[in-house]
């Protein structure tokens, strides 16, 4: 399956995926998101909430939520992405993603869906 790709964030920034962090972050951990990659980009441009990491404030967590398959029992897909200056402004890189339960609200609510 292909994995690279790239993408604009729901600010507009550009987001790119490589296959090492396809491989090495989110199906090494999480096999059963094998077919989730075009789940993964939607998250990223349309997510339901956005968070800033305050733990590395340099990512964004981007949640939605989704009908998963048994035997997956959580209710949203988490996206992480790291940005770095580009030129005049910023780029995102997929760091990781994976079902979970629930949103950490430890980190700055920075965008919600209308």
């Amino acid at each position: 399956m292909p994995c690279d790709f790239e993408t604009a964030d729901c600010f507009g920034t550009r987001v790119v995926g490589s296959h090492a962090a396809w491989d090495g972050h989110v199906l090494d951990r999480h096999p059963g998101l094998a077919e989730y990659q075009q789940q993964v980009i939607g998250v990223i441009s349309e997510p339901l909430f956005v968070y800033q990491s305050s733990a590395r404030p340099n990512r964004r967590l981007f949640y939605r939520e989704i009908d998963f398959p048994a035997p997956i029992t959580e209710k949203y897909l988490l996206v992480v992405v790291a940005y770095d200056p580009v030129g005049d402004g910023l780029e995102g890189v997929l760091v990781t993603a994976y079902p979970t339960s629930t949103i950490e609200e430890i980190n700055l609510l920075v965008w919600e869906q209308q």
